[in-house]
């Protein structure tokens, strides 16, 4: 009876507590009038039984592999034996200990951190610091601040089951020769040389920017909703510092483990004995279209003009006599600069710019990916402020429609009709003015 009652509550997972199961076993043994089990049999017998059914039923996928019995190291996948070819990417949100208390009043979340790891070396390649609404732009960012810092692509590349990775990301991989790997559902330790370099990032940094004021006092300079958006300009500025110096400075310099060698160590002797490897690929402006999501939703045309996206007309000479003809094919965003719009006709690319480009082309790739996170935010209240000066205007209108009747009775001076009357001037009449003394000089 005791086996049984394990098979149909513990495993399927109706009950989750070895307490209530030995109570439920007592009731079901009273009404059989038998002996049960007492709670120390019944505990050894379930330790005895394997517990996969229940960590299924109770937790789903991701409690499951996190019990699984250990395979093999024999027969497990090793790591790849050259750097260059094979690459873990995650994400997380960073430790919310990294935000002063400033950051409670300020339009700023937290920041998600991409990181993608080379699975030789473990060896941090390349990151994407980002916040807001947005999920495919921080792609795009890991892979330009991939081959910016290394040169190339690594030919494979382990990921989660993230939304972000959506129809413009594998047509990516297949114009670059890129092959993507998708771990288990639930089961994170398939990519644990991503998850252990995110986690070693939050670890590092909770306490150093514990408490900053510098972005407060900068913030402190101005007023009102500009301060708000300055002091989270310059914090994000320096949880990018930070974390920059964490990923590309401290770690690769750090052995771990039984590693006679650096991360960093250990990439010099591999490249210096075998060469370079992965996948060569410029840093021009077809790759920066490739890495743009693509405009799914339907955007219209201001005429010939050019294409309206998020508050801005998108236009250029090409754009607008191509539009003549007919409309773009495919519509991208860049990932970073949100001036800049891809517009493919048939097989010409054309490149449109927003009309604050110019304004923006002095400032520097960090500003302008802050702009770009912060648009859909700043939108949102403008949008609030605009509604709120309407409704103000709306009633004083109505106020003074309603006070009209009100004064309809009190005559109104006659206006004069003749231009010689406006400047007709008959004196003070009967006035007892005393003239200005004179001024003696």
């Amino acid at each position: 009876m005791c086996s049984t009652a394990l098979a149909v509550s513990w495993d399927t997972g109706a009950v989750t507590a070895k307490t209530d199961l030995h109570i439920k076993l007592e009731d079901e043994a009273r009404l059989l009038s038998t002996k049960p089990a007492s709670e120390t049999t019944m505990k050894k017998r379930l330790n005895a039984r394997s517990q996969e059914k229940h960590h299924l039923n109770t937790g789903g996928r991701k409690r499951f592999h996190a019990n699984e019995n250990p395979v093999d190291v024999m027969k497990s996948t090793i790591p790849a034996l050259l750097p260059g070819l094979y690459m873990h990417v995650d994400a997380t949100k960073l430790d919310n200990r990294l935000s002063p208390s400033v950051i409670a009043a300020l339009p700023f979340q937290c920041p998600t951190l991409y990181v993608a790891v080379d699975s030789c070396t473990e060896d941090p390649i390349g990151r994407a610091l980002v916040f807001g609404a947005q999920a495919r732009d921080p792609l795009g960012i890991l892979i330009r601040d991939i081959l910016f810092r290394q040169k190339r692509l690594h030919r494979y590349v382990m990921r989660d089951g993230g939304c972000e990775y959506g129809a413009w990301f594998f047509a990516f991989c297949d114009a670059v020769g890129m092959s993507m790997i998708k771990p288990p559902v639930g089961d994170p330790k398939k990519n644990s040389r991503a998850e252990n370099a995110i986690g070693r990032t939050n670890q590092l940094l909770s306490h150093r920017l514990l408490g900053s004021t510098k972005p407060d006092q900068a913030g402190r300079k101005v007023d009102n909703r500009f301060k708000s958006y300055h002091t989270a300009r310059l914090l994000f500025a320096d949880v990018v510092r930070e974390v920059d110096q964490t990923l590309f400075g401290d770690m690769p310099a750090t052995p771990t483990g039984n590693n006679i060698s650096s991360p960093q160590e250990k990439a010099e002797v591999l490249r210096d004995a075998f060469g370079p490897r992965g996948i060569e690929q410029p840093y021009d402006r077809d790759f920066l279209i490739l890495t743009s999501p693509i405009i799914d939703r339907k955007i219209s045309a201001d005429g010939t003009r050019g294409y309206r996206h998020e508050g801005r007309l998108y236009r250029c000479p090409r754009l607008s006599e191509l539009l003549r003809y007919g409309h773009a094919d495919q519509k991208r965003r860049d990932c970073v600069d949100p001036t800049v719009m891809y517009c493919k006709f048939g097989n010409e690319w054309v490149t449109a710019h927003g009309s604050d480009s110019i304004l923006l082309e002095e400032s520097n790739e960090l500003d302008r990916l802050f702009r770009s996170m912060m648009g859909q935010t700043i939108r949102s209240e403008n949008a609030q402020i605009r509604k709120e000066i309407s409704r103000k205007r709306i009633n004083r209108v109505e106020r003074a429609n309603a006070a009209a009747p009100a004064t309809a009775h009190l005559p109104i001076v006659e206006k004069a009709t003749n231009d010689d009357d406006l400047f007709a001037f008959d004196g003070f009449g009967d006035a007892d003015l005393t003239p200005f003394p004179k001024r003696k000089i």
